[in-house]
């Protein structure tokens, strides 16, 4: 779980951080490109949150790594 709430700072700082480079772009294509960004990342980390709170509906067992029986 712990790698997941790293990848979700990581995305939502990333997301931030094109946010405003698109904002501070002159050239309207790098703007787009940034903004379109930002979208991107936002989502990702949407995915991933969710992906969290089903592991955490699922129990504390569903996210460990043991191998399967036999």
């Amino acid at each position: 779980m712990e790698d997941l709430k790293a990848t979700l700072e990581k995305l939502l700082t990333d997301a931030e951080d094109c946010a405003v480079i698109g904002k501070l772009a002159t050239d309207e294509k790098k703007r787009e490109l940034f903004n379109r960004l930002a979208t991107d990342l936002r989502s990702m980390a949407r995915d991933v949150e969710a992906a969290m709170i089903a592991l955490r509906r699922a129990g504390p067992d569903s996210g460990s790594k043991k191998p399967p029986p036999g």
